[in-house]
């Protein structure tokens, strides 16, 4: 009964962790910061645990030695994401690797983002390493999991070999079309949709993608006026090289 309760402890906290960070993320997108969304969590993780922990007394003393090394470890990642916030990124990146390591594998999870966020900003293809470590692991909550796999394209987009992405592609492509799209992470995964058709040379597919996102319901005002935008640079930039092509074409015929 202990081991079925103990089990049953840890995956509420599992859960709420979980939700926090996913909750966390969904305001951010919301504000359109999407550059650093990874910055405010780690409190509401903290808080989330500490909230469990007061709830917990009475545990038997192997509960409760397992419950402070939680609390151990969600202050820690708060203090390296502080160390982060202050450019001691040296620092960060050695505690978010140790933490990476952990047995937590949400909080192992949430450290792997924020090493391969610095990562990304180095242009170190390693980033890669650390999303699909977290897609890639059955002990980590599924929107967690899919958020990576997304940011694994993202970040392949810009990291990955030429060659290698051509080949990746169409897989990149089919995943975001049939489980992401109308599901999990809508907006993300349509406008990483675009930009792949775009590397892909497809700028009517990326066109349509564009004008989808620009569709969805509730979509942030930033968000929205990016699509456009884009949309109206590629049809810029197409009618731009049609004209340039029937020029060249008329003076091959004078």
């Amino acid at each position: 009964m202990s081991k079925y309760n103990d089990n049953f402890n840890k995956n509420k906290e599992n859960e709420v962790i979980a939700d926090s960070f996913i909750d966390s993320i969904q305001e951010e997108i919301r504000k359109e910061n999407w550059t650093r969304i990874w910055d405010k969590y780690g409190k509401l993780i903290s808080i989330a645990v500490s909230c469990i922990l007061i709830g917990s007394i009475g545990y038997n003393v192997w509960q409760k030695q397992d419950l402070e090394d939680r609390e151990a470890i969600s202050t820690s990642f708060t203090n390296f994401q502080n160390e982060l916030a202050a450019d001691r990124t040296k620092r960060a990146m050695t505690g978010f690797k140790e933490i990476g390591k952990s047995s937590k594998h949400n909080y192992a999870a949430l450290a792997k983002f924020e090493e391969a966020a610095i990562l990304k900003d180095k242009q170190d293809k390693a980033a890669l390493d650390n999303y699909k470590a977290v897609f890639e692991n059955d002990k980590v909550n599924s929107s967690i999991k899919d958020l990576a796999y997304i940011y694994y394209i993202n970040t392949a987009l810009d990291l990955m070999p030429e060659e290698e992405l051509k080949t990746q592609l169409p897989s990149f492509i089919a995943n975001l079309s049939s489980k992401y799209i109308g599901k999990s992470w809508d907006i993300l995964a349509k406008e990483t949709l675009a930009y792949c058709y775009l590397k892909q040379g497809d700028n009517d597919k990326a066109i349509e993608t564009l004008e989808a996102l620009a569709t969805t319901e509730d979509i942030p005002t930033g968000i929205l006026e990016r699509a456009r935008e884009l949309v109206q640079y590629i049809s810029e930039t197409d009618n731009k090289k049609s004209v340039a092509k029937s020029k060249k074409t008329g003076d091959n015929k004078k």
